[in-house]
């Protein structure tokens, strides 16, 4: 969707394909991550067929991505005494979407529900409950247009006498859709999981349950990690503006690992 100023007035078109006449035009909108704008100099440009006059038309591309930028974040883990686990948590003002990683010890199990935030319920990133060989278990979800500007909990069933650590970030842009997801569980040392995004302007979310303290590389953020001194818990992400293949590294021993990578776009 982009705008365009057609003879003093602003309307909203689909396509940037130029106009079948002679107009004066200015076009403003989102391609590829970044704000561009085209904008007739010459009326007299156009001869009649759509897209093919370009000489007249002044291309730009300016440098201020439309993607995603990171808002807040923050982590709990506990050894939960009834069914019901809570973080309060508060998004950024702008946040367009909230981002939680699930992190259950060793072979337990939580109920197959929903979390909320402020009552409503997250989605599923699409990949489940992802297991280490007989080890810890990550579930991803996320929020779209989750409530921002105060506190609010985030909820999930649990079971009695089970530790479970919970990892929350939330991020803004001007839109955020769900793109895609993938998942891995094995042993390799330095472990790596590779999405290929869809849309632009994504957002690269992902997370890792492992036995030993690890860090991201080529060039991806950690969010935080948790030390549960029997394994340790992390979130990292990626902002990628424009749409491809990405993978996910960490550095990190060769014990037993479960990842999950979820990409949210802004197009």
């Amino acid at each position: 969707m982009f705008l365009e100023k057609l003879d003093g007035t602003w309307q909203e078109i689909d396509s940037w394909t130029l106009p079948a006449s002679s107009r004066n035009v200015f076009r403003i909108g989102s391609r590829g991550g970044y704000l561009v704008y085209d904008q007739e100099i010459d009326a007299t440009g156009f001869d009649g067929a759509i897209g093919v006059n370009w000489d007249n038309i002044e291309q730009h591309a300016l440098s201020v991505p439309s993607g995603h930028v990171f808002n807040t974040s923050d982590s709990v883990r506990t050894l939960n005494a009834g069914t019901t686990m809570t973080l309060s948590y508060t998004c950024g003002v702008s946040a367009t979407v909230l981002v939680l990683g699930i992190f259950v010890d060793e072979l337990d199990t939580r109920p197959a529900t929903a979390p909320t935030y402020n009552s409503a319920a997250m989605t599923d990133s699409g990949q489940g409950v992802v297991n280490e060989t007989n080890g810890d278990k990550v579930e991803l979800w996320y929020l779209l247009n989750p409530d921002v500007g105060s506190a609010h909990d985030i909820t999930l069933d649990v079971t009695a006498g089970q530790y479970v650590t919970l990892i929350a970030a939330s991020f803004s842009a001007d839109t955020s859709n769900f793109d895609t997801s993938s998942s891995v569980a094995d042993t390799v040392a330095n472990p790596s999981l590779a999405i290929t995004t869809t849309g632009n302007g994504c957002v690269i979310v992902n997370v890792l349950c492992e036995n030993l303290v690890n860090a991201p590389t080529e060039g991806q953020t950690l969010v935080v990690g948790v030390d549960s001194a029997k394994s340790y818990y992390s979130m990292q992400y990626f902002l990628q503006e424009a749409a491809g293949s990405k993978t996910m590294t960490w550095t990190a021993d060769g014990g037993k690992k479960a990842l999950i990578n979820i990409s949210i776009d802004s197009d």
